[in-house]
């Protein structure tokens, strides 16, 4: 799967470079942002390896995986992958708690739906129940619920869209 540039009124998702590793390791380092991620929180190290495995899966075309920029500053992650035993494609996504509230989040769950349905007609994002924000904005989406499950790593809810 390639990873295009993607554009909404205020934000453009485009391919990680070597320089945004800084910006990387922050929002992953932030315990705030990783809240909820079954990820957990990392450290400049793992941060690191992960990092390096984005230019991998660019390489192999496994997923996209975007940084998303707000006048050419980062302030999110974004990606569009498949997730094991699920139809369609999974969104997921993380910004920078500065721009959480200014409505950049729905401005990145609008552009990877616009761009996965172009991919498929099924798109999936899974969250943790506890994350309101995060349902709020799937919901608002056109994303419903479609069931809970319990995870290694606690309970998580499966929300979906199917295009129309």
């Amino acid at each position: 799967m390639d990873t295009p540039d993607l554009r909404t009124e205020r934000l453009r998702l485009r391919r990680y470079r070597p320089e945004d590793f800084g910006f990387f390791a922050r929002l992953f380092g932030d315990p705030e942002v990783v809240r909820y991620s079954s990820s957990g929180l990392l450290a400049p190290e793992q941060a690191r390896a992960l990092f390096d495995k984005v230019f991998g899966v660019y390489a192999e075309g496994r997923f996209a995986v975007w940084c998303v920029t707000l006048d050419d500053e980062p302030i999110g992650h974004a990606e569009l992958k498949p997730r094991a035993g699920e139809e369609g494609l999974e969104l997921v996504y993380f910004l920078d708690p500065s721009r959480w509230g200014q409505g950049c989040g729905t401005e990145v769950v609008d552009a990877l739906t616009r761009h996965g349905e172009t991919l498929t007609p099924r798109l999936l994002a899974t969250v943790a129940p506890g994350n309101a924000a995060s349902i709020r904005l799937l919901r608002k989406a056109g994303f419903a619920f479609l069931r809970q499950v319990e995870e290694a790593d606690g309970p998580c809810a499966y929300y979906e869209r199917r295009k129309a």
